[in-house]
């Protein structure tokens, strides 16, 4: 994964948000590193994007989609969250698919 994407979060959520990136095809990182902003809220209920976030697209990750301490990826919570980022970044940077 790219030094260059902009990861926020507390520790927990920063591993699971770099683990999921490392999902995305090598070309897509090279391509959109710079331009991506992912934000694991947390407990909060709002925060201030700074400007260096502001100019980049943004996921905002809401706690309920991260898994319970002591999951893995091979597990059910951590399968879903890896295909939650997955579908909401292609989603959001792509739009949706026409069938």
């Amino acid at each position: 994964m790219s030094a260059n994407v902009l990861i926020d979060g507390d520790r927990s959520h920063r591993s699971w948000i770099e683990t999921a990136l490392s999902y995305l095809p090598e070309d897509i990182i090279e391509k959109e590193d710079s331009k991506l902003a992912v934000i694991g809220l947390g407990g909060i209920g709002g925060c201030r994007l700074p400007q260096d976030f502001r100019q980049r697209e943004v996921l905002l990750l809401s706690d309920w989609v991260f898994p319970p301490v002591g999951q893995s990826e091979g597990d059910a919570a951590g399968q879903f969250f890896m295909r939650f980022c997955m579908v909401n970044y292609f989603f959001c940077r792509y739009g949706s698919v026409q069938y």
